[in-house]
């Protein structure tokens, strides 16, 4: 017997609350027994395969403020996201055995990568790792965040829900670290996340509010914004305020009209190169808490032309997944990373590589369908975006989190999003698509 969608629905979170209950129990008793908090986690992650078999869209939302989390505890080294986020795409691959046909793109384009990917670190130019088991496990933890895509694409959840989920979970990982944070060099940083990757999350979720509160016109949003506004200001970091600056240009520039768009676009970029001097003393200005000498973008363009300059003379396979530090420490005398992921990607696995991801994170150029929800998904995908030009966190669940699902909800087919018809509510993003022949005889 079928249950209707809201009981259904409502038993899936019944059984997850339930299961979730005993589990947690269980690693309660274990963790009072051994005070390893470590073992809390399996707890958890059970009752996240179990709902995602059962209702993988509120699966997928619900483990978004678990992934945020900046503290998961570790099991034999393991961190405790990426046992979660195993439990949540096994849970999802069986619960939605019958709709993968529906995300061939996605999928095809992922695993294409992964392959890609995976080559590149099996067979280096030179195997120059100074540690291999911490290059497999970076490569180990992208590819599950790259199959985030998929999984977040073939479950539809709400998109409305998906971006207050991150806003606030967002909002809340910004009190946390705001409070349990240190100051280093006048730099907020907290545990193993540095000043930029928490510069940049917190950049994310400013404009994720932002854009929230455009589509819901509902001022909390923007009271919401208000503690990861101050921890970016607290971290200093220039690449966020360029990724936050993106995001909201997007977001305005979304809201005018077309001519307006060109004018403003135009504008921008003459104000912006007439302009140099104002804003690099505005710049320091905001960042003037900083090193001065940390401050100095001549190595982060000299990493760049290093990337570029790898990916050239080895274009098909690169020089070797998480090798571009050892390459950067032998040009520039100090093993660096890329500080910007799309470089690294064509340096160290090849143009083939950089061209799939691209084609992955293309789709925000022709995201259409649910007109509430357009703009602030497309503005915080374009800050996204921006991120990776200025960031070392693809493999880092913890930072790059907003990313993988947003470019899952724009893979989202079209039909699971759009309208239903003139003046009718959007159709529910979880329910099959109604072919366009049923709804013209239904509505005449």
């Amino acid at each position: 017997m079928k249950l209707p969608g809201a009981l259904a629905k409502r038993g899936a979170v019944l059984t997850f609350a339930s299961v979730l209950a005993v589990a947690a129990a269980l690693s309660t008793v274990a963790f009072a027994v051994s005070s390893n908090a470590g073992l809390v986690v399996p707890g958890i992650a059970l009752g996240l395969f179990v709902l995602a078999i059962r209702s993988p869209s509120t699966a997928v939302i619900g483990a978004i403020p678990l992934f945020l989390f900046p503290e998961m505890p570790e099991i034999h080294g393991i961190p405790g996201e990426i046992l979660l986020l195993i439990a949540l795409e096994a849970g999802v691959l069986v619960g939605s055995a019958g709709r993968w046909r529906q995300v061939v793109v996605p999928v095809g384009l992922v695993a294409a990568l992964t392959a890609v990917l995976a080559y590149s670190y099996a067979f280096p130019r030179a195997a120059l790792w100074p540690d291999p088991s911490s290059a497999r496990n970076h490569l180990l933890a992208l590819v599950l965040n790259l199959a985030l895509i998929a999984v977040v694409a073939v479950t539809r959840p709400s998109r409305l829900a998906v971006l207050k989920t991150l806003g606030v979970g967002g909002c809340a990982v910004a009190v946390y670290l705001s409070l349990m944070g240190t100051t280093v060099g006048g730099r907020l940083t907290a545990e193993d996340l540095n000043p930029n990757a928490i510069g940049h999350a917190s950049a994310l979720t400013t404009v994720i509010l932002t854009g929230v509160f455009v589509a819901t016109r509902r001022a909390v949003w923007l009271v919401l914004a208000g503690p990861p506004v101050l921890l970016l200001v607290a971290t200093q970091s220039r690449g966020a305020m360029v990724v936050l600056g993106v995001g909201w240009g997007v977001l305005w520039l979304l809201g005018r009209a077309g001519p307006i768009r060109v004018a403003a676009v135009a504008f921008g970029t003459v104000g912006a190169v007439l302009l140099t001097q104002p804003l690099q003393a505005a710049m320091g200005m905001l960042l003037s808490r900083r090193d001065a000498s940390h401050l100095d973008a001549t190595i982060r363009l000299d990493l760049v032309r290093l990337g570029i300059e790898l990916a050239m003379a080895h274009p098909l396979t690169g020089v070797g997944y998480r090798q571009f530090s050892v390459y950067s420490g032998e040009a520039l005398g100090i093993p660096l990373n890329a500080h910007n992921e799309y470089v690294r990607i064509a340096a160290e696995s090849g143009l083939v590589a950089l061209a799939l991801l691209l084609m992955i994170c293309a789709r925000v150029a022709v995201l259409r369908g649910d007109p509430t929800t357009d703009r602030p998904l497309t503005a915080a995908l374009a800050a996204c975006l921006t991120g990776l030009a200025f960031s070392n966190t693809m493999s880092d669940l913890r930072s790059t989190l907003t990313v993988w699902v947003l470019l899952g909800l724009a893979w989202v087919a079209r039909s699971a999003v759009a309208p239903a018809g003139p003046g009718s509510a959007l159709a529910d993003p979880a329910a099959p698509a109604v072919p366009a022949t049923r709804r013209a005889l239904t509505s005449a």
